[in-house]
């Protein structure tokens, strides 16, 4: 069932002119259905989701921004310098995002992908590449 949804979803969004380099879900079914076709998936870090009476240093939306681009658009994403936002922390319970990152696929190349697992006929229409990768977050609570 993760498969079909995931397959519509992504014949939906190769319809949209312009795909985004992120996209996140807290679903366990669809991240494992992730790692399962898209094996070249690089797990960049996770960031624990703290309220600001919290120890320890947060990751602001601003930054959480700006490393977002940063990793969109780097050559290896697994090696960016992300030394200027809050380091990844150790799991820990609480709500936490999860990021990943498939180097050197934009996301219309994910989307068909995506569709080529299915093995559905209909592919993404591949067009002009905004970002040099395609990002995933997992939110787990």
């Amino acid at each position: 069932m993760t498969a079909q949804r995931l397959s519509a979803w992504a014949r939906l969004t190769g319809c949209i002119e312009t795909a985004d380099d992120l996209y996140l879900t807290d679903s366990p079914a669809v991240r494992d259905h992730l790692d399962d076709v898209l094996p070249d998936l690089l797990r960049i870090g996770q960031w624990q989701v703290r309220s600001p009476d919290t120890e320890g240093p947060l990751l602001s939306i601003g930054d959480l921004s700006r490393m977002l681009m940063v990793l969109s658009q780097s050559p290896d994403p697994q090696t960016a310098d992300l030394s200027r936002f809050a380091p990844p922390t150790a799991a820990s319970p609480g709500a936490s995002l999860t990021l990943f990152a498939l180097a050197g696929c934009p996301p219309r190349h994910m989307l068909s992908r995506l569709l080529k697992a299915a093995a559905d006929g209909h592919a993404a229409t591949m067009g002009a590449p905004a970002a040099l990768n395609t990002l995933f977050g997992y939110i787990s609570v």
